[in-house]
């Protein structure tokens, strides 16, 4: 069993919220996109139904507002409830168990797509469908086993990310 139990740091703490922000608008623009776009469409075939596509334009686009800017977005508010006190690795399961009501969440070793090492902590991510922001195993908050059980477990896995260093310049 491997066990990391304790407060995450300030800094993985603020790697999760800026993880769940960029989340939320990736979501806000696929949805104005999907939603706006036919409507715009619509308009500019036939202009003279402005007056009916307009409000719902200006619906979309408020919705879409409140997807991208997190302290508007009630999910998003309750980040640090999300936030987990104990991951735990037992077997062929990983659980997460934090202090919200929505924060307990358990998958299979075998769904674990990669695991980003940035140092400090080790972020891990899951094949669709079984996504989850918030597995993060800060090393200083390990309880139980080692860091080399732990990199032998997803030694196949693991990815070592620099400090600063983008998403995009990872691949």
């Amino acid at each position: 069993m491997i066990q990391f139990k304790g407060t995450l740091s300030k800094n993985s703490k603020l790697f999760l919220i800026r993880s769940s922000e960029k989340v939320s608008f990736v979501m806000a623009a696929v949805t104005g996109i999907i939603l706006i776009g036919p409507a715009v469409a619509a308009w500019c075939i036939w202009p003279e139904i402005w007056f009916a596509v307009l409000p719902f334009v200006v619906a979309v686009f408020m919705f879409c507002v409140c997807l991208a800017i997190p302290k508007l977005n009630p999910q998003d508010r309750n980040v640090e409830a999300q936030l987990p006190t104990k991951v735990t690795i037992q077997g062929d399961r990983l659980e997460r168990v934090g202090e919200g009501e929505r924060s307990y969440s358990s998958r299979k070793l075998v769904d674990v797509k990669k695991v980003q090492d940035h140092g400090t902590f080790y972020y891990l991510t899951f094949y669709f469908p079984y996504k989850d922001g918030y597995f993060i195993c800060q090393k200083d908050l390990l309880t139980e086993g080692t860091l080399t059980d732990f990199e032998k477990l997803f030694e196949d896995k693991i990815e070592r990310v620099k400090s600063g260093q983008s998403r995009s310049e990872e691949k």
